[in-house]
């Protein structure tokens, strides 16, 4: 290969990497909505087991978390139901399940565990994932 097929070659490679930092810095720069999802878990069950509506919020879905909201029934997507709930059993728990949404993407930031005023301490408890 000559010198300045070499060079073609480099140029390529910089104004191809320079294009993809740029839109790397233009989607970081996106706004994300955050949305709440409040409610008492009825049931966590691998994804895949019944054919169902799911907003999907991680990168690698494996298990639903369905949530009996206020106005029906919400089914989350989540990977990890041990990481998410830091292996308590949820069901039947409530909890306040914050969401963030970039795009068409949403992505389960944390669940925070609603106590009942008779058994807090003063505070809810935090299950980050």
């Amino acid at each position: 290969m000559t010198k300045r097929a070499l060079c073609t070659i480099a140029s390529a490679v910089v104004i191809t990497c320079g294009c993809g930092s740029h839109y790397t810095e233009a989607a970081s720069k996106e706004v994300a909505k955050k949305a709440q999802v409040v409610g008492r878990v009825v049931d966590v069950h691998m994804l895949g087991e019944r054919e169902e509506v799911v907003t999907i919020c991680h990168v690698d879905p494996r298990f639903v978390v369905t949530v009996e909201t206020d106005d029906g029934e919400r089914k989350l997507g989540i990977h990890s139901p041990a990481r998410t709930f830091m292996g308590s059993d949820p069901v039947g728990k409530s909890y306040t399940f914050y969401l963030s949404q970039s795009g068409n993407r949403f992505l389960l930031e944390k669940a925070q565990e609603i106590v009942p005023p008779q058994q807090a301490e003063g505070h809810a408890v935090d299950r980050t994932p």
